[in-house]
């Protein structure tokens, strides 16, 4: 059987193996847990196991962790009954219970509060769920596939996450590596985009300058493909009538950011130094938890004098969960209220 790719876009060695694994888990119904950073693509990785397994005719039902409200999860998870809480006027059926026959994706699953864990794991143990309000438990049959950003393990030793739900969830793991680590990969994604933008609004495909290409191959994109697409996007828009991306097509701020890092080789030497002297303690290297325990409080000073005491600004900037963000505020004894303490100059000159 050929593999349906579905739109994933590369000839790496590393997305060749990536597509192996997704005909490994296609072939099974045994649960996947897709890990890789913010804009690596893993929908779309999870919709291409779906669509290459034998539930492929049946929902693929998508459940964002990081969006549910914390009083209502319980029940648009797992359905409610008429009268089980204030305004439950009607029963109403869960998400999970609509992915019945077909695959749930959870999307950022280390969102999940602990309770829902524990209730998602009875669920897919004795692959049946009981409604809020319920009195008996429901047969349902899906197949898992769930995503994260976060480093579950960690979660787990901090007691965050259970141990037995990653157990469960981490039948096969598919680790998604960032577009840094396959660059090659850069061009055919470029082009692939160029021509789906410009079909998108009515344009004729934009041709692409080497000096443009090699800039985006060159790029370390933090973002991964979901920035790339949002850069090519902006330079074609930037294009207007020109028949051909340059340079000078891309957003401004990357244009600076290009230039600042062509000439300063020697400022980054000096960052370098200013770094490692943030590794010393009383003339002895720091312990390692100490340093990390230092540089994540640095971080959420300079996060909170961005956001304006806005959580949501704060999430869209580190890319944090709601849920993981306050507990990192948590962690450090910190509020939300903007910061007016400066992080340090070592963690200031590092490329967050």
């Amino acid at each position: 059987m050929v593999l349906k790719r579905q739109h994933i876009i590369g000839e790496s060695e590393s997305i060749l193996m990536c597509l192996e694994d997704i005909a490994k888990s296609a072939a099974t119904d045994i649960s996947v847990l897709i890990t890789g950073e913010t804009g690596t693509g893993k929908e779309l990785f999870a919709r291409a196991i779906h669509q290459n397994s034998h539930r492929s005719e049946k929902e693929f039902v998508i459940v964002d962790c990081g969006a549910l409200p914390e009083t209502l999860v319980e029940s648009i998870l797992f359905g409610h009954e008429k009268g089980a809480f204030t305004g439950a006027d009607n029963r109403k059926e869960g998400i999970i219970a609509q992915a019945d026959g077909g695959t749930l994706f959870f999307d950022e699953i280390g969102e999940l509060d602990p309770m829902i864990q524990k209730k998602l794991l009875r669920t897919l143990q004795e692959h049946s769920l009981r409604t809020v309000g319920g009195r008996k438990e429901l047969p349902v049959d899906f197949r898992l596939v769930a995503a994260t950003n976060r480093d579950l393990d960690e979660m787990v030793h901090e007691n965050t996450f259970r141990e037995d739900l990653l157990f469960r969830i981490r039948g096969i793991e598919i680790r998604l590596p960032p577009l840094r680590q396959r660059t090659e990969d850069v061009p055919l994604i470029a082009f692939k985009k160029i021509q789906q933008i410009g079909a998108r609004f009515g344009l004729e495909t934009k041709g692409v300058s080497a000096e443009f290409m090699e800039i985006l191959r060159k790029y370390d994109w933090p973002g991964n493909v979901r920035e790339l697409i949002h850069v090519l996007e902006h330079s074609i828009a930037n294009a207007g009538p020109d028949p051909t991306l340059v340079p000078k097509h891309l957003p401004p701020h990357y244009r600076t950011m290009l230039f600042e890092r062509d000439n300063t080789d020697l400022a980054e030497c000096d960052a370098i130094s200013a770094t490692a002297a943030c590794f010393i303690t009383d003339g002895k290297l720091a312990r390692w938890a100490d340093y990390r325990f230092q540089t994540e409080k640095s971080y959420l000073h300079a996060l909170l004098s961005e956001c304006n005491g806005s959580w949501e600004n704060a999430c869209r900037l580190s890319g944090f969960g709601k849920s993981r963000f306050y507990e990192l505020l948590k962690k450090h004894n910190l509020s939300l209220e903007k910061q007016s303490v400066s992080p340090p100059a070592c963690f200031a000159s590092q490329n967050y």
